[in-house]
């Protein structure tokens, strides 16, 4: 209370899609009825839930885990004491706002420091905390968990102690500690001689000997000799022909200008930092942009394009072909083709050369090879994530109880047609909030308001009561997910505990 306002526009801190590097990753939003979220520094862990459970390894498998995002901006203070814009209120509130007016609301003008918040009058839910009078000390590493009262009170607040109330001291973690990446030999971001007409897959590192366990660091080149492209404001497709079709764009972001050089690559296998590591030099002013939903490339030869529009990608995929894609190829390792060694790139000779001709391709260290072929430089991390001499119990809430959703008939936490079907089929009824015990028209009556009123049509469940129970930390500042083949999948592809994948 009293920091500084979000700017006008500002995007909301809590959302279901975020941007890590230059892609964009899916956070969870929803809490269930009856459910326990933790909160936690979304863009600090990367949006990945799994290094917060690895630190808090007793964290419920139900326990929601949502990233944050602006969390270094709005980092919760150690000695918090009240604002002079809000002194009614104790050393530190934190509000939830459930729309932008609400939160504006709550804002000022102030003739000194500009806006700044000054209220909770609006928000959803708030709670408070302070480390001074009744509120519990802070000792640099417990969290402080609300027990009952006024979340308002430090009397309600009692301090973590390891084996006490389901506290226990954290998992000391540690990021990638060993080589991520192994000798491959490419030139990505470099592109080949020659001038291009139109977009061009100019290089393709389809079997790489950089493996990590089931990750792979496959990345494709593409040469611009068109029109500038905006991926933001025209998402692509990029994909190859085994496997299950794409559900949505997979490029998204990423500007690449006329002549520009971009290479893309699996998100999966590194951060833009460390494939940056691996890559950058020489590449100049290539643009690198990291993929979700990779199209994991066949080592025995591959169908691979990238679509600017749906239509024409479905269209593809009907046909098994290349047909209405902006740039594609389908490459061989066998014939006239270059042959794999498990770590070089395949390259276009010269650009203008027809890419559906094997003779236009060679081998980075083939004979001839790239000329502007290098090894990529080893990428290895010991970062540590969580020193593990935290003590708290996030996610793990003892006596939650819940008022029952009302119109929740099948007791799945929403409220939709489904529960009209329960009613009229005589029940039972979970969550009867009307009269209890008889299925009647107080019951239909209770489920219409709750799904959005008489004639409503897919209105979504209204938001009800919230009730937060907060825990805070005030110290410190080989799935082989695409194993059905569309078409075809070469016999000698093979990835470890991955049957006909290539990497």
């Amino acid at each position: 209370m009293g920091d500084s306002a979000l700017a006008d526009d500002a995007a909301p801190q809590v959302r279901s899609l975020v941007e890590v590097g230059q892609s964009l990753r899916s956070n969870p939003t929803t809490i269930p009825a009856g459910g326990v979220a933790v909160l936690y520094d979304g863009a600090g862990l990367g949006y990945d839930p799994t290094r917060f459970r690895a630190a808090w390894p007793q964290t419920p498998g139900a326990a929601v885990l949502i990233g944050v995002d602006g969390w270094s901006d709005n980092v919760l203070n150690n000695s918090p004491a009240p604002s002079d814009y809000a002194p009614a209120l104790p050393g530190r509130t934190v509000g939830f706002w459930p729309s932008d007016s609400a939160y504006r609301s709550d804002t000022l003008q102030t003739a000194e420091q500009g806006v700044r918040v000054v209220g909770v009058q609006s928000a959803a839910l708030s709670f408070s905390y302070d480390d001074a009078d009744d509120w519990p000390r802070s000792n640099n590493e417990a969290s402080v968990f609300f027990t009952t009262g006024s979340p308002s009170s430090g009397a309600s607040w009692l301090r973590s102690t390891a084996g006490e109330a389901g506290a226990y001291q954290s998992t000391a973690t540690v990021l990638a500690g060993e080589r991520l990446n192994g000798a491959d030999f490419g030139s990505p971001g470099v592109a080949p001689p020659g001038s291009a007409s139109g977009l061009v897959i100019s290089e393709i590192m389809y079997n790489p000997a950089s493996i990590n366990g089931p990750t792979e660091w496959e990345w494709i080149e593409l040469v611009n000799g068109g029109p500038a492209i905006d991926f933001a404001a025209t998402p692509h497709f990029l994909d190859d022909d085994d496997g299950s079709p794409l559900a949505e764009p997979n490029v998204v972001a990423g500007q690449l200008p006329r002549g520009g050089v971009a290479v893309l690559y699996n998100a999966d296998a590194a951060s833009p930092t460390e494939f940056a590591a691996a890559w950058s030099a020489g590449a100049g002013s290539a643009l690198f942009l990291p993929i979700d939903n990779w199209p994991a490339l066949a080592n025995g030869g591959d169908l691979v394009g990238l679509w600017s529009s749906a239509g024409a990608y479905e269209a593809a995929v009907a046909a098994d072909s290349l047909a209405g894609s902006v740039a594609g190829v389908v490459y061989d390792d066998s014939g006239d083709w270059p042959s794999s060694n498990n770590a070089d790139s395949i390259s276009l000779a010269a650009l203008g050369l027809d890419p559906s001709q094997p003779t236009s391709w060679v081998r980075a260290s083939g004979d001839p090879g790239d000329p502007a072929a290098r090894e990529a430089a080893p990428v290895v991390t010991s970062v540590v994530d969580n020193s593990g001499l935290d003590v708290g119990s996030p996610g793990l809430v003892e006596g939650v109880v819940v008022d029952p959703l009302a119109g929740d008939y099948n007791g799945d936490g929403l409220v939709n047609a489904a529960d009209y079907t329960v009613w009229r089929d005589g029940g039972p009824l979970q969550n009867e909030t009307a009269s209890l015990g008889a299925i009647d028209g107080a019951d239909y009556t209770a489920w219409v308001a709750a799904y959005g009123g008489a004639g409503a049509v897919g209105v979504p469940e209204p938001a009800g009561g919230v009730t937060a129970i907060v825990v805070m930390m005030l110290a410190g500042s080989g799935v082989c997910g695409r194993t059905t083949s569309r078409n075809r999948v070469p016999a000698d592809q093979g990835r470890s505990g991955c049957p006909g994948w290539a990497g």
